[in-house]
C-alpha cells in the first residue's frame, strides 16, 4: 500500500547519502531540509525509496531448482532456459506479479531486470508494469529477435556473458545500445574467470557479479569506471564465497541486487541484512556503504541515461533508527511506502 507522505516529516533522513537529523518539508513537488527539528512534524526515519539493481523475475515460477554448478542451472541450455521454454505465459506472469509484489513490499520503487526470451520477454514484463515497482527492463536477443529489436522496446540490453555467446555478435549488440543510447550490462566473472580486456572493449555501462576477477580486472574496472552489482545470497546459492570487500579496496562503486527469483526471492533488505552479516566474519562493510548501494549509487548511475524513478519514500515511524538498524532489521520495523507530495 503506498501512502501519502506528509507536509513535514522529522527524525533521522537519508540526504546527500547519510542519514541526519532535522525536518524534511515537501512543497511544490519538492522537499527541502532543515537541520533543526520542527515540533508539527510526524516523527520518524525517512529514506528513498530503494533499488534492486539486478533481477531475474522471469524465473519467478520455478519452485524446484535442482542442484548444480553455474552452467548446469543458468547457463546457456541448462535448466532456467529449458524450464523457461516449457513455460506457458500465464504461468509465467503469475510468477512474475508474486515477485514485483515481493519487491514492492521490501520498499523497492525499481529494479534492474535482465529479460529472457528476445522481443516476447519484455512484452511480458511491460504488460506487468506499473509506476510502482517501475521496472528498467535489460532485454536479450533470441532466435526471433535482433538487438535493435529489443532496443525499440526496453530500457537497454543485459547480456548473459562474454563466454556464453560469440564475441562478434555481443560486440555487435553494445554498438547498438550505443546508438539508441540505453544501457548495455553483462555479466562478468561469475564462476570463472573471463578476459578483461574484452570487457574494456566492450565498455558496458555496467556489470555482475565479477567474484572470479583478479586484482588485476579490479584495478582495471576501477580505472575504466565501470559499476557493478553483486548478489550475495546468491552467489552462496551457487557456491560462491567472496570477499566483496575487495571491490571496496579497489575504488569500484557497487549495487546491489537479488539475481534469480527462483533462487533468491527479491527482497532487497533481507540482501542488505545478508551482505552485512556476511562479511562481519571477513572484512567489515559498513552499513552506511551498504544502505548506498541500494539508494545514492544506483540513482547516480540511472541518472545517465534518464530513467524515471518513482520519488517515492521509505518511512519508519516513530523510529529515530541509524544505518545499522536499517540494514540489519529494516524488515522487522513498521514502514510505509510514501508518495512524494
Amino acid at each position: 500500500m503506498i501512502e501519502e507522505s506528509p507536509k513535514r516529516i522529522a527524525g533521522h533522513i537519508h540526504i546527500d547519502g547519510e542519514l541526519k537529523k532535522g525536518t524534511a518539508v515537501f512543497s511544490d513537488g519538492s522537499m527541502e531540509f532543515r537541520d533543526s527539528i520542527h515540533n508539527d512534524a510526524v516523527p520518524g526515519t525517512l529514506i528513498p525509496g530503494l533499488i534492486n539493481a539486478h533481477t531475474h523475475i522471469g524465473d519467478s515460477f520455478v519452485r524446484d531448482v535442482p542442484f548444480g554448478s553455474i552452467p548446469e542451472i543458468v547457463g546457456p541450455g541448462g535448466f532456467k532456459d529449458r524450464t523457461l521454454a516449457s513455460a506457458g505465459d500465464e504461468e509465467l506472469l503469475h510468477g512474475m506479479r508474486w515477485a514485483q509484489g515481493i519487491i514492492l513490499n521490501s520498499g523497492t520503487v525499481s529494479f534492474m531486470d535482465f529479460r529472457e526470451s528476445g522481443l516476447h520477454g519484455v512484452d511480458l514484463l511491460r504488460s506487468l508494469s506499473g509506476e510502482v515497482p517501475g521496472p528498467i527492463i535489460l532485454g536479450r536477443t533470441d532466435a526471433r529477435s535482433n538487438a535493435g529489436d529489443v532496443l525499440r522496446i526496453s530500457d537497454g540490453l543485459g547480456l548473459s556473458a562474454i563466454s556464453d555467446d560469440n564475441y562478434d555478435d555481443i560486440l555487435s549488440a553494445r554498438e547498438e545500445a550505443g546508438k539508441h543510447g540505453k544501457i548495455f550490462a553483462i555479466h562478468f566473472s561469475e564462476n570463472l574467470r573471463e578476459d578483461i580486456e574484452k570487457i574494456v572493449q566492450l565498455k558496458p555501462d555496467f556489470i555482475i557479479h565479477c567474484i572470479a576477477a583478479n586484482d588485476h580486472d579490479l584495478d582495471i574496472l576501477s580505472e575504466e569506471g565501470i559499476p557493478l552489482a553483486i548478489t550475495p545470497r546468491s552467489n552462496i546459492f551457487y557456491g560462491k564465497r567472496p570477499d566483496y570487500s575487495r571491490f571496496l579496496r579497489h575504488g569500484i562503486k557497487l549495487m546491489l541486487g537479488t539475481d534469480n527469483v527462483m533462487a533468491t526471492p527479491p527482497d532487497i533488505f533481507a540482501e542488505m541484512h545478508f551482505l552485512h552479516l556476511y562479511q562481519r566474519g571477513i572484512v567489515p562493510v559498513s552499513a552506511k556503504e551498504i544502505l548506498r548501494m541500494v539508494t545514492v549509487n544506483p540513482r547516480d548511475f540511472l541518472s545517465n541515461f534518464g530513467d524515471y524513478i518513482p520519488p517515492h519514500m521509505v518511512f519508519f515511524p516513530d523510529r529515530m533508527l541509524s544505518e545499522q538498524d536499517i540494514v540489519t532489521r529494516g524488515n522487522y520495523f513498521q514502514r510505509k511506502l510514501l508518495k512524494f507530495p
